[in-house]
């Protein structure tokens, strides 16, 4: 029978994040304004991922879902949403994500005040709703960019690059962890971890290939 190794999956997706985060420190000039809030996302991410990794390892009774629901639904969608808001010029829009920015904020808090076990469990529901954000921040950066000359030169527009490895890494995972919750009945666990493990370095890997292509764009 196939036997996935866990653990060596996780150590593969951290180091590619690794990667991932000194390629954008080294790049980070060429890869446009607001691109220290991705940094950061990115960094948060790492640092979570190898904290639960750690934990998980030392004592399996600690549960890790408050880490998660703090370090990646707070912090780190915290930081791509400050990223978009950044990068978006046109008052309209800026002014979209800017509502977005908040909403979120004032959502987190409301479901974490008024959910029971909210950083017990894993906030399915609240995901759901950081999700469509994620996707109205991509959609509206994707319009402004095809409604002006970066559309010419987009495979060296990075902020193009990075909505296509978050499209991947997020939605990509988001019906994997709903099937995870009776994964053990719909699927053999060993291929539902090789398939997450795969989108996420799919993800991370459109992220590399964007920093390799990135050049300074300047609006014509």
């Amino acid at each position: 029978m196939f036997s996935w190794n866990r653990d060596l999956g996780i150590m593969i997706q951290i180091a590619l994040m690794c990667i991932t985060l000194m390629m954008l420190i080294a790049k980070k000039s060429k890869l446009g304004k607001g691109i220290p809030f991705f940094i950061s996302a990115i960094a948060v991410g790492i640092a979570v991922e190898i904290f639960c990794f750690i934990i998980i390892h030392s004592d399996k009774n600690i549960s890790t879902t408050p880490v998660y629901v703090i370090g990646v639904n707070l912090l780190v969608f915290l930081l791509f949403f400050l990223y978009f808001h950044s990068v978006l010029e046109e008052k309209n829009l800026k002014r979209t994500s800017l509502f977005i920015l908040i909403f979120f904020l004032v959502s987190y808090a409301g479901f974490a005040l008024l959910t029971a076990h909210f950083f017990e469990r894993f906030p399915f529901i609240y995901y759901g709703i950081e999700l469509l954000l994620l996707c109205i921040n991509i959609f509206l950066l994707l319009r402004q960019t095809f409604n002006s000359d970066r559309v010419l030169v987009i495979k060296y527009y990075y902020p193009f690059w990075i909505c296509l490895g978050l499209l991947i890494l997020y939605l990509g995972v988001a019906p994997l962890l709903v099937v995870s919750q009776k994964a053990s009945e719909l699927m053999n666990l060993n291929v539902f971890f090789v398939v997450l493990f795969g989108v996420n370095v799919v993800g991370y890997l459109i992220l590399l290939i964007g920093i390799f292509y990135a050049k300074k764009i300047e609006v014509i």
